[in-house]
């Protein structure tokens, strides 16, 4: 039995754009966007990324608004990480998880810090229940 989000014979997921909403195969690389979105959603980071480089004192409401990009597509480029904010800006977005306020990306550096001990105490259960993960050599 297969899971529901995949087809045969492709590596991947069938995921939803987040752009526009269109049901396409996802091969896991980047943001969750379609084929014919992802060109604009190019365009519009570089403007979000050139307009912040301009005026790097500007929030996420007025990157918006003078970009013409939504405040969401804004927001998500910022979460991203893929552009450098001073120390000083008035960029913030929150953690996922605790909600504090963050200059970038999805968690706070004490979530972080919290999911990595997490992550690693369950490989290390996992091991020890004889569960770890293995991997076999390809043969040639």
């Amino acid at each position: 039995m297969g899971s529901f989000n995949r087809m045969p014979g492709k590596s991947g997921r069938v995921m939803t754009c987040v752009r526009c909403g269109l049901i396409f195969y996802y091969t896991g690389t980047g943001d969750v966007i379609c084929p014919n979105c992802r060109e604009a959603d190019r365009e519009d980071f570089d403007r979000v990324k050139e307009y912040f480089c301009r005026n790097p004192k500007s929030n996420i409401a007025e990157i918006a608004e003078g970009t013409g990009v939504s405040m969401e597509a804004t927001e998500r480029f910022f979460r991203s990480g893929r552009i450098e904010m001073a120390s000083d800006s008035n960029i913030f977005t929150r953690c996922e998880r605790c909600h504090k306020e963050i200059p970038s990306g999805r968690f706070c550096t004490s979530c972080t810090n919290q999911l990595a001990g997490d992550i690693k105490q369950a490989f290390r259960a996992d091991r020890l229940q004889g569960r770890g993960m293995y991997y076999r050599r390809r043969e040639k």
